[in-house]
């Protein structure tokens, strides 16, 4: 259920818990093409799609590209069962 995984994240967040969960994950996060830093946040950048096995980037859906989530990282790297859109963790 993904309302009930964005409240979940955001309550770990709030409640600083899952700290390491987010921390290996946001390195994997701040190398990806997808990331993006916003007025919120850190976000995965919904307007881009890449390809995870040549990181090239479209700004057009492609066949073996995934496309950005729009969530705010630091919210969503900490729900152990939240997954990244492009696969990497």
């Amino acid at each position: 259920m993904i309302i009930g995984s964005i409240i979940k994240g955001h309550f770990n967040e709030l409640l600083g818990r899952e700290q390491s969960l987010s921390e290996s994950r946001l390195l994997i996060c701040k190398n990806c093409p997808l990331y993006k830093a916003s007025p919120v946040g850190r976000i995965c950048d919904p307007t881009l799609y890449v390809n995870t096995h040549t990181n090239e980037v479209s700004d057009k859906p492609q066949e073996g590209y995934y496309k950005g989530c729009n969530c705010r990282l630091e919210a969503k790297t900490r729900d152990p069962e939240a997954h990244c859109p492009a696969k990497k963790w």
